[in-house]
C-alpha cells in the first residue's frame, strides 16, 4: 500500500492537488445560511470555475458527545464541538469484487483514505471526490492501485493491522472452470455400479452375513473339527487369516483390540471388506494363471464381457484366487465365447468332494446376479440340483 499512498501524494495533475484547511479555520454556519462553501476547497491549480455549493454539515448536538472510532480508522476521533461537524462512523459501502464496480470511483474513494493518513479525517461524499478529475491522472492512479498488494484490503476497508504480510492473492473475477472426471465413460460407470451391486448381492445372498465379530465357520469341510479348532469367519464370508488375527486388522480396518477383545464391524466396514476381498482374490487368480491362459486362447481379461468377469470374480472369491488361477481353464474359454450353458457347466463345483444343491444354487446366483441368465431353466441341464431356494426365477 505504501507505493499507492506515495504515488497519490506525489502525483498532482490538474484537479488532484489538495489543500486542507485546519479545523479551527472552519466557520460555523449561521441560521440563515442555506448552503456554505466546502470547508475543504480544491487547490487553486488551473481551477476553471468556482467550487459548487454543498449542503451544510450536521452539527453535534452537545459539545461533550463522543464520536466512536470508525472501523476503518486506527486513530480515535476527538469529541464533537460546535466548530467540528459530526463524523459518520459508518464505513463507506463498497463491494469487494472489482468486477462489479467502477474502478475509477474506487480510486476516488481511496483518495479520501490517503487524505486520512495525512492527518485529516476521511470524508464521505465530499466535493473533493466529485468530478472534475482528469482522466489521465485517474488512469495513472489506477495502474498504481492494480500493482498494490494491499488494494483488495483497501476495497473492503480491512484495518491495516489485520492485513496479512506479503502480497495478497486477488479474488478471481470469474469462477474456476468445473473439473469433470472423465476417467470413466458413462458405460464404464454403469458397469462399475453393476459390479458393486453384484458383489453385495453375492455377499448377502450367496455368502450370507456371518456377523460383526468372528465366529467359528460352518463350512462342510470343517464340520468334524472341534469348534475351537475351526477357522473363523466374519462379515460377508471373510475368513480370518493368521496375519489378521495377529495384527487385529482386516484391509486396514481394526476388528480386534490389543487385549484380544473384538470390535464389532459396522455395515459399511463389512461391505468394504467384501469389496476388497473380491478384488484381492481376482488379482491373485489372474496372476496365478488366468491371464496366461486367456492369452493362450487369443484374448485377455479386459476383452471379456463384464458379466462373465463378475461371475469369475465370485468363483475366485469362493475357492480362493490361487486355486482358481491354477485349476480353472475351460471356464475361461466359455467366458470368451459367451456361452451361458458351457459357462455354467464349468462353474459348477463340489462341496467337500460332492455335488450339492447348495453349491448348484450358488452357481445359479452367480449367473443370475451377473446378468448371464434370467431364470434357472436356462442352465438346469448342467445344474440339476439347483432349486427355488436359490431365489432365481424358474
Amino acid at each position: 500500500m505504501a507505493s499507492f499512498i506515495q504515488k497519490a501524494k506525489t502525483l498532482k495533475p490538474q484537479g488532484i492537488g489538495l489543500v486542507v484547511q485546519p479545523r479551527e479555520a472552519m466557520q460555523q454556519p449561521t441560521a440563515d445560511q442555506g448552503a456554505i462553501p466546502s470547508p475543504v476547497p480544491l487547490a487553486k491549480v488551473n481551477r476553471p470555475q468556482e467550487l459548487p455549493k454543498v449542503a451544510a454539515p450536521q452539527m453535534a448536538q452537545q459539545s461533550g458527545d463522543i464520536i466512536p472510532t470508525p472501523p476503518w480508522s486506527s486513530q480515535p476521533l476527538p469529541a464533537a464541538s460546535p466548530q467540528a461537524p459530526a463524523i459518520s462512523t459508518q464505513a463507506p459501502q463498497r463491494q469487494a469484487d472489482t468486477s462489479q464496480i467502477d474502478l475509477k470511483n474506487l480510486i476516488r474513494a481511496t483518495l479520501a483514505e490517503v487524505m486520512g493518513t495525512s492527518g485529516t479525517q476521511p470524508m464521505q461524499n465530499s466535493a473533493l471526490l466529485q468530478p472534475p478529475v482528469q482522466t489521465e491522472a485517474l488512469d495513472q492512479l489506477t495502474d498504481v492501485a492494480r500493482e498494490d498488494p494491499d488494494f483488495q484490503f483497501k476495497q473492503s476497508f480491512t484495518p491495516a493491522e489485520e492485513r496479512p504480510e506479503g502480497p495478497a492473492e486477488m479474488t478471481p473475477q470469474e469462477p474456476a472452470p468445473r473439473i469433470v472426471d472423465e476417467s470413466f465413460s458413462p458405460i464404464e460407470r454403469s458397469i462399475q455400479e453393476k459390479t458393486s451391486n453384484f458383489y453385495l448381492n453375492i455377499g448377502e445372498q450367496a455368502e450370507s452375513d456371518h456377523g460383526d465379530i468372528p465366529v467359528a465357520t460352518s463350512d462342510a469341510a470343517e464340520k468334524d473339527k472341534p469348534i475351537e479348532q475351526r477357522t473363523r469367519d466374519i462379515g460377508f464370508g471373510h475368513k480370518i487369516k493368521p496375519s489378521e488375527d495377529s495384527s487385529g486388522m482386516i484391509h486396514g480396518i481394526r476388528f480386534k483390540n490389543e487385549d484380544g477383545t473384538f470390535i464389532p464391524l459396522t455395515e459399511e466396514q463389512k461391505i468394504e471388506i467384501l469389496n476388497n476381498d473380491m478384488e484381492a482374490e481376482l488379482s491373485l487368480a489372474r496372476s496365478s494363471g488366468w491371464d496366461t491362459k486367456l492369452g493362450n486362447i487369443g484374448t485377455s481379461w479386459d476383452d471379456l464381457d463384464y458379466k462373465y468377469k463378475n461371475a469369475l470374480t465370485s468363483l475366485a472369491f469362493n475357492v480362493g484366487g490361487s486355486k482358481a488361477g491354477r485349476g480353472w481353464t475351460a471356464v475361461l474359454t466359455a467366458a470368451k465365447n459367451e456361452d451361458p450353458v458351457a459357462f455354467a457347466r464349468e462353474m459348477r463345483r463340489k462341496d467337500a468332494g460332492r455335488n450339492t444343491a447348495g453349491m448348484d444354487n450358488r452357481v445359479l446366483k452367480e449367473l443370475y446376479y451377473s446378468g448371464i441368465i434370467s431364470n434357472r431353466s436356462e442352465v438346469s441341464s448342467v445344474l440339476p440340483l439347483g432349486d427355488k431356494r436359490s431365489g432365481v426365477p424358474r
